[in-house]
């Protein structure tokens, strides 16, 4: 693995003070916020073998900018901070079978 996803698996919590469904279906795929203290992770699953596009509203976010986690079709994992957004709406694609995860504060 990548080092920004091995530093990612030893600094996340592992209890958590809140979490929130934002969208999903089930079978289909889901996207969870959980925070822990004054940072949110939302992850988004896809078990379906299509990808997805969705638009999501963070408005627990706040910041200049997020963090972001995505795997590519080829399953390589990808970081970047994404610029946060006054309607706190983001776009992400999420591949077949795939994921994100998005950390914020």
């Amino acid at each position: 693995m990548p080092k920004h996803v091995i530093d990612f698996m030893k600094a996340v919590p592992t209890t958590w003070d809140e979490t929130v469904l934002i969208d999903g279906y089930p079978g289909k795929y889901v996207v969870l916020a959980r925070r822990h203290a004054d940072r949110w992770y939302i992850a988004g699953i896809n078990a379906e073998k299509e990808e997805k596009e969705l638009t999501i509203h963070l408005p627990m976010l706040a910041g200049e900018k997020w963090q972001l986690y995505v795997d590519n079709k080829d399953r390589t994992a990808q970081y970047q901070e994404i610029p946060a957004r006054k309607d706190k709406l983001v776009k992400v694609t999420l591949q077949a079978d795939g994921g994100f995860l998005i950390v914020g504060q």
